[in-house]
């Protein structure tokens, strides 16, 4: 293991300045993907099982009332926001809470997908400046 970090800081070394740019992408990219993993597996994480579990015993009981409090008792969750709208437009039609739930997942969709377009970007950034080393060292090279 102290092979790799070392061929690693070598490889950082050779790379001369360019490599600092190429650091800092990487340092953005890693803060943007632990903020989404905090935010997918612990905020916005439900048991669905028990969770489900607990709303059909009273669906199939055909306790409406006690399905939407029970939802509303939850943890704010993507998946309880979706499952409430459609429980409370259920009396209006099966259509109706289709369009109920397809409603709210487009809201909570922005706060599950929030800045994940960035890693792309930092990527296609990182992947230039790696290009931009190269023609630089190849200038070099010819210089010479």
């Amino acid at each position: 293991m102290g092979e790799l970090f070392a061929g690693v800081a070598k490889a950082f070394t050779d790379g001369g300045p360019g490599m600092y740019p190429i650091l800092v992408s990487l340092t953005f990219a890693l803060a943007i993907m632990i903020e989404r993993i905090t935010v997918l597996y612990f905020r916005a994480a439900i048991d669905k099982e028990a969770f489900l579990q607990g709303l059909k015993k009273h669906i199939y009981a055909g306790e409406l009332d006690k399905a939407i409090s029970y939802c509303a008792g939850q943890k704010r969750t993507p998946l309880v926001n979706v499952i409430k709208a459609g429980l409370i437009t259920v009396p209006k039609g099966d259509d109706d809470v289709q369009a109920a739930m397809d409603e709210a997942t487009l809201r909570e969709s922005p706060a599950l997908e929030r800045r994940t377009g960035y890693l792309a970007m930092i990527g296609n950034v990182a992947t230039l400046l790696g290009l931009l080393g190269t023609i630089v060292g190849l200038i070099g090279a010819f210089a010479a």
